[in-house]
């Protein structure tokens, strides 16, 4: 069943990163914000004050992301994606504690690399499970702000 979503009424599906979403009333849209420099932020819900955390006896599977930086024409930022079970909050120096990342802890896991634009945006497909318990979160190394949102169900 579509979901209405503000004046434009009732939609069937929404595609991001080619990944088409038909189920928009259990679709999880989560969001994270970092500044310039090394910074950590836990995903959270829109007008929530904290991470979100995956259900117990669930996981969450990631399955797009939106990604936008504020980034000089001549830098690069560095994004990528983990969990931990720990919230950082947004735009933190502290790494998360006991974290994973998407790809692995051996060096940087660069997911998406964004600059030589201003303003850079680019949506991607993708497949990252979060365990039970644990938060989603994203990791920038460089000088451009990174605002993301992933999409994704817990099963």
């Amino acid at each position: 069943m579509a979901k209405a979503i503000g004046t434009l009424g009732n939609i069937p599906s929404i595609t991001v990163g080619g990944r088409v979403f038909t189920d928009l009333t259990s679709l999880l849209v989560l969001g994270a914000y970092n500044g310039t420099s090394t910074k950590y932020a836990t995903f959270r819900k829109n007008n929530t004050s904290s991470g979100y955390v995956v259900t117990t006896g669930k996981t969450l599977t990631i399955s797009a992301l939106n990604v936008q930086s504020q980034d000089s024409a001549t830098s690069t930022t560095s994004m990528g994606l983990g969990y931990s079970t720990q919230d950082v909050g947004f735009n933190s120096s502290s790494e998360p504690s006991a974290d994973t990342f998407q790809y692995g802890n051996a060096g940087f896991y660069v997911w998406a690399c964004i600059g030589n634009q201003t303003p850079f945006q680019s949506e991607r497909s993708t497949i990252f499970t979060v365990p039970a318990a644990s938060s989603p979160f994203m990791k920038t190394i460089g000088s451009g702000e990174v605002w993301a949102t992933v999409y994704g169900y817990e099963t």
